[in-house]
């Protein structure tokens, strides 16, 4: 499924590019696909962030000590106390694994929102305001 509106995207997006790329509605509609695209990458961007901060409030998957797989930890509370950490069994350093591998997706994350937020930005101005080759505001000759 997900293959599939990929590959649709993929080619409305290699259309839209490949337009008389001289034309004003042809760059309008660049500029409103960029700004699409730019959108879905936001929200996948924020989807990313939110799985990271709530795995990092939930803790590892670890075994504990009665020889069962479980979440030992409530509300991010080991993250203050290094003595819980013992509470995990196996996979051992799976709690540092399991706070860097999140922390970094986490940066990832915002940065990725931020740099989709610049570029939604500038796909509606670009839409709204056009190339200034029609109402002359830009004074480009």
């Amino acid at each position: 499924m997900y293959d599939a509106v990929s590959g649709k995207f993929t080619l409305c997006h290699k259309y839209q590019f490949t337009e008389d790329k001289d034309s004003i509605p042809a760059f309008l509609s660049q500029m409103f696909t960029s700004t699409i695209f730019a959108v879905v990458g936001f929200l996948g961007a924020g989807y990313s962030f939110v799985v990271s901060a709530v795995s990092i409030n939930k803790g590892p998957k670890c075994l504990l000590a009665n020889n069962t797989w479980g979440y030992p930890f409530l509300e991010g509370d080991y993250l203050n106390d290094n003595e819980l950490w013992k509470k995990c069994q196996k996979p051992e350093d799976v709690i540092p694994w399991n706070l860097t591998l999140f922390s970094i997706l986490l940066i990832i994350g915002v940065v990725q929102m931020i740099i989709c937020a610049i570029q939604v930005i500038n796909g509606l101005l670009g839409t709204l305001c056009g190339d200034c080759r029609c109402c002359g505001c830009c004074r480009v000759s």
